[in-house]
């Protein structure tokens, strides 16, 4: 079987393990976005975002982040509240290819934040 090259940009962007970098409140938020995003994975990752930004708005502090191993061997530092980059917490969720490219290469770097790849993809701009 070949995989395209897609598919295995994607692969290596996967993620690995996830790490609260904080006190009690960024593990405990961590915790609570991977059981949404695994019933996001079940309900065809809907809902992510919504319960990202409501768990940011009215439980947690704005600064938790955490760090994303991801099967490349980068690691991205990501705000536990942006409901854009914690879609990487749903099991086996793939990023659309524009942005595969700059995670790739984010992916090189010992620890790239989601800032800078959104700074270099022009996201949000």
């Amino acid at each position: 079987m070949v995989a395209l090259k897609g598919e295995t940009v994607a692969a290596s962007l996967a993620l690995v393990k996830a790490k609260a970098t904080g006190g009690v409140s960024s593990r405990l938020q961590l915790f609570c976005l991977r059981v949404i995003g695994a019933v996001s994975h079940l309900a065809g990752n809907r809902g992510m975002q919504r319960f990202t930004w409501g768990l940011a708005r009215h439980l947690f502090e704005p600064s938790n982040s955490a760090v994303l191993q991801l099967a490349s061997g980068g690691r991205l530092r990501i705000r536990l509240g942006d409901g854009y980059w914690t879609r990487l917490l749903i099991p086996g969720y793939v990023y659309e290819p524009e942005i595969w490219c700059v995670l790739s290469a984010c992916s090189k770097s010992p620890i790239c934040s989601s800032s800078t790849v959104e700074r270099i993809s022009g996201i949000g701009a």
